[in-house]
């Protein structure tokens, strides 16, 4: 039985954004949480979940600025971890900048292995922003502001995130299975 949206205390009908796995030093969740909790007149709800030494920072800046469409679920388990993202609409990577040439968010192609498109807030020129444009399986905004437009456009552009949904999978499927990295390596051997 997976689990529902109203047991995790989020909005059956809204756009639900993801953020999941470490909450560290070198992401920009504060600024992901200001795109989203400016849109808290809107349905759109970003959960978070998963803990890190920057947890505590992003706590006190959704009380501090009142945001009530930002949800801390904590750790899940791996059942009710997969739950949330089959729940989920979209799913955020962040970066902040001057990282994005030593470091890629490996949480990006786990958003795709679920078929969830990645909101990319990073410089455009990084390996997650790269991929997202290239493979057109989600969106990459450099500010809070672009990040912010970008949600308020999702809002109400259930097939633009179908079909970036479509598209994270089959990026995920063609370019990162055991099966499609195996072909590719065999291919350069017979070549």
């Amino acid at each position: 039985a997976h689990i529902s949206r109203s047991e995790l205390g989020l909005k059956e009908d809204s756009l639900l954004i993801v953020h999941a796995g470490n909450i560290g030093l070198m992401h920009r969740l504060n600024e992901l949480i200001d795109a989203v909790g400016r849109l808290d007149h809107l349905e759109v709800e970003l959960a978070i979940t998963g803990g890190g030494v920057a947890l505590d920072s992003a706590e006190n800046h959704v009380k501090s600025n009142g945001y009530k469409n930002i949800k801390f679920l904590g750790y899940l388990d791996d059942v009710n971890f997969s739950g949330l993202l089959t729940l989920a609409d979209i799913a955020a990577a962040t970066l902040i900048p001057g990282m994005e040439t030593v470091s890629m968010p490996s949480r990006a192609l786990t958003y795709m292995s679920a078929g969830l498109p990645v909101l990319a807030l990073m410089k455009k020129a990084s390996d997650i922003g790269d991929l997202v444009v290239a493979e057109k399986c989600g969106w990459v905004a450099e500010t809070v502001s672009e990040a912010t437009q970008i949600i308020n456009e999702l809002v109400d552009d259930a097939e633009q995130v179908a079909e970036s949904k479509k598209q994270a999978l089959a990026t995920y499927l063609a370019k990162y299975t055991r099966a499609s990295g195996v072909e590719r390596y065999s291919g350069l051997i017979n070549n």
